[in-house]
């Protein structure tokens, strides 16, 4: 599955933050944490 498919996929995603606090779009970052665990990332510090 490509990234763009899987932004496709996560952008379907409700994103409950509040709109005025958000920096980054919620699929973004979920795919940055799924890349980040899957490469080996156990903790919030290492996915950072």
């Amino acid at each position: 599955m490509s990234g763009k498919a899987l932004l496709d996929q996560f952008g379907s995603l409700e994103d409950p933050r509040q709109s005025w606090k958000v920096l980054y779009p919620l699929a973004e970052i979920l795919l940055c944490v799924l890349c980040a665990t899957m490469a080996g990332a156990d903790d919030f510090v290492e996915i950072e």
